[in-house]
């Protein structure tokens, strides 16, 4: 993914209101899922942390290969 496509797919999660959760695949094939609205975007990279404040996943445009909505629960 280039820097742009990156800023492109990343901005509108981050400014979401209300906060959309997410998720980004990486080129090695790790899934991260982003489902609280704690996360730092900047320069081409993000930082998220997760609600317990010690859990944090970085990621940068060059190793992301998507960043999507994450999928509804579904309830029967």
């Amino acid at each position: 993914m280039t820097r742009q496509e990156f800023d492109d797919a990343l901005r509108p999660f981050w400014w979401s209101e209300p906060f959309r959760p997410f998720i980004v695949e990486t080129g090695d094939g790790r899934i991260i899922e982003v489902n609280h609205p704690t996360f730092v975007f900047c320069n081409g990279g993000a930082t998220y942390i997760a609600p317990d404040g010690e859990s944090m996943e970085q990621f940068y445009y060059h190793n992301v290969r998507a960043i999507r909505a994450a999928q509804p629960e579904v309830t029967a």
